[in-house]
């Protein structure tokens, strides 16, 4: 190893001793260029550490920003220096919550960079060179600007945590399949209306989150997500869902409130690993038997829209702790709804109920019972008031 790389590997040491070796070294290396060198990590230190260091570096400045992790959030940041690229031992750059516009040539060069965070600037573009970052697994992107999105970002080759939520953007590249080792996207609070095709072949993808955008459909292969363990999609414009989400085999919990759903598909009763599923504001009229199959199912959240009556599968869902039914027109629950060994929560405001089943009682477990705006005579409710002495009844 020559002297001069000998000197820059000393120098850009997270090692006190090492850097101050390295400026001892430099004395006795006229060829170079110490100060412009100097210069660089001053203009540095000053924009991301401290502006109070006026002339001299010390190795103590230069061993900051050495370190694997550097933290520059909320210090009125607009721009970076193009020396920023030369630091092949930072991991994470934290630049969230500046005014920074745009980023240098030289900072796609940052051979490390794993965790890259510039939420809460005011980019509107990112280049093609951002494709460069072949070490980067997060990159965190929300509440800029941006209505676009480069070509290379799908060739991201380690990225699995992926955050463009508030923007403006109304498409997805269509490349983004090729980002293999994807697992959690999140696009929340942009404009989209469609998703490619090419959303659904992300083979490692457990955590999407697509609520309040303009989707009105979407992918029919949406189903090949096979790892995806959360999906949001409330405060949408849908009004349908895909036959193939049936086969999101390890769906967790499921969120549709604020759509225009006026049907389910039977599929979606093959979600057997279905802990929760809302579908508040919606325009259901009715649920489909299959309703019944998701065996693991804790939380159904079904209030303020238009169904007139429950399948009696309903009452297979043993695991089912919160069923919330508040406006809708209902009339009746289902007889044997007393199945629900482990209900500890009733919703029931808010729709046309008279008399409840005579089952109700068997639910010993139940803490809260909704009735108000039922015409339910106050001889029913005292009943069940004497058979459910552990809950409380809300009218």
């Amino acid at each position: 190893m020559d002297h001069q790389k000998k000197f820059l590997q000393l120098l850009r040491s997270s090692d006190e001793t090492n850097v101050t070796l390295a400026l001892t070294m430099a004395k006795g290396m006229p060829e170079l260029n110490l100060d412009e060198i100097l210069q660089d990590y001053l203009e540095l230190y000053q924009c991301l550490v401290s502006k109070r260091l006026k002339k001299q570096v010390k190795a103590k400045h230069i061993l900051v920003l050495n370190q694997t992790k550097i933290k520059a959030s909320r210090i009125g940041l607009t721009y970076l220096p193009e020396s920023i690229g030369d630091f092949p031992n930072l991991q994470e750059l934290d630049l969230s919550h500046n005014q920074i516009t745009q980023l240098p040539q030289n900072f796609w060069n940052l051979p490390a960079l794993q965790d890259l965070n510039l939420i809460g600037n005011q980019l509107t573009k990112l280049p093609e060179d951002i494709g460069r970052l072949k070490t980067l697994r997060k990159l965190r992107l929300n509440l800029n600007s941006l209505s676009s999105l480069p070509q290379s970002l799908g060739n991201l080759p380690a990225l699995e945590h992926l955050q463009l939520g508030t923007n403006v953007l109304n498409e997805l590249s269509n490349n983004l399949d090729n980002l293999t080792t994807l697992k959690e996207l999140y696009l929340v609070g942009n404009q989209l209306i469609t998703l490619p095709q090419c959303l659904g072949n992300l083979p490692q993808l457990q955590v999407l989150h697509l609520n309040n955008n303009q989707l009105t459909h979407l992918p029919q292969n949406f189903g090949n997500l096979q790892h995806l363990k959360t999906l949001q999609l409330y405060q949408n414009s849908l009004t349908a869902l895909p036959k193939s989400i049936g086969d999101l085999q390890h769906l967790h919990t499921l969120y549709l409130e604020n759509n225009q759903l006026t049907q389910l598909p039977q599929e979606i009763g093959n979600l057997h690993q279905l802990h929760v599923l809302h579908l508040n504001n919606n325009r259901l009229t009715q649920l489909p038997t299959s309703i019944g199959n998701l065996s693991h199912l804790q939380m159904l959240s079904l209030p303020n829209n238009q169904v007139t009556a429950l399948p009696e599968s309903l009452c297979n869902l043993a695991h089912l702790r919160d069923l919330h039914l508040a406006n809708n027109q209902l009339t009746q629950l289902p007889e044997n709804i007393g199945n629900l060994q482990n209900l500890q929560m009733l919703r029931l405001q808010g729709n046309n109920f008279t008399a409840l089943p005579e089952s109700l009682k068997h639910l010993q477990n139940l803490r809260n019972l909704y009735l108000k705006g039922n015409p339910i005579a106050s001889s029913t409710i005292e009943k069940i008031k004497q058979q459910l002495p552990n809950c409380k009844i809300n009218i």
